[in-house]
């Protein structure tokens, strides 16, 4: 039994909701070509395309030139992931993971280095509701 799905398929045939944070990584622009139209109409919080700088933008093109928005486009992170230079696969999945987190929790994706004093945080706790 063949239980591939065309890319265009997939935003039909997967469960996706507000709770579902989609990474996309295919093998190249007539995927996503076909892919990204309907899943850009699926409720999702996060759409995201591993690949270069030079593949996204020859994907917008394709995208823009089947009628997809801007608006559309927008919702796309691509390339995927924080800035980490990451190298291999588990530091991909580490810095796509981290994007994911930070958008879902509302971080910044600054570093939370600080150098301050002991005062400082005592003061800062007191102002803190209990």
């Amino acid at each position: 039994m063949n239980t591939s799905l065309a890319p265009a398929q997939v935003a039909d045939k997967v469960a996706l909701d507000n709770r579902t944070y989609v990474c996309c990584v295919t093998r190249g622009l007539p995927v996503d070509t076909q892919l990204f139209p309907p899943l850009l109409n699926a409720n999702v919080p996060y759409i995201g395309l591993i690949g270069s700088r030079r593949r996204w933008s020859l994907t917008i093109k394709a995208l823009r030139e089947r009628g997809v928005t801007d608006e559309q486009i927008a919702r796309v992170r691509a390339p995927i992931g924080l800035e980490l230079n990451a190298e291999t696969p588990q530091e991909i999945a580490i810095s796509i993971m981290a994007e994911i987190v930070m958008l879902k929790r509302g971080g910044t994706g600054a570093p939370m280095q600080w150098i301050g004093t002991v005062s400082e945080t005592d003061n800062a706790n007191q102002n803190e509701p209990r």
